[in-house]
């Protein structure tokens, strides 16, 4: 497994952590709407200068971020569906993490990730689902019910 790979995983997940933590304060001033679009104008704000900066490069780095040759002109319906997903999450997460806190949230949210995991490396990425891994998330999901005891 690759170090690197999977620091920048754990930095993901602080950030999310992180990014879920602030929106619950943002939102408790501002409410979930205006939350949620200053959310979307900072992914634009930063998308678009990332894009910019790849396409003024030749680094490794901006052939795995640049537009690849011909890929923008074959848009199909389903494209829209990880942002909506996003969006269903910026709405969900603020409210939960009042109600619930932080750690429970982000147990549950865990939980969800792992077990959608199992199933897409499945059924999408053709993957084997072992034993160990089904095991697992049966523990995430005993841990999320042992934290929200107490």
């Amino acid at each position: 497994m690759n170090p690197t790979i999977v620091i920048l995983c754990i930095l993901a997940g602080c950030a999310t952590a992180i990014q879920g933590g602030l929106n619950r304060r943002i939102a408790e001033l501002w409410g979930a709407s205006p939350t949620i679009l200053l959310n979307g104008l900072s992914l634009c704000v930063a998308a678009t200068l990332t894009v910019w900066l790849a396409s003024r490069s030749d680094s490794a780095f901006a052939s795995l971020i640049g537009a690849k040759p011909g890929g923008l002109t074959r848009p199909h319906w389903w494209y829209v569906i990880p942002g909506l997903l996003g969006f269903f999450m910026l709405m969900v997460m603020p409210g939960a993490m009042a109600k619930l806190g932080v750690t429970q949230v982000f147990v549950l949210l865990l939980a969800g990730q792992l077990l959608t995991a199992l199933v897409w490396d499945k059924w999408i990425e053709g993957l084997s689902v072992s034993l160990s891994r089904v095991g697992g998330v049966i523990l995430v999901f005993l841990g999320s019910w042992l934290s929200s005891r107490g």
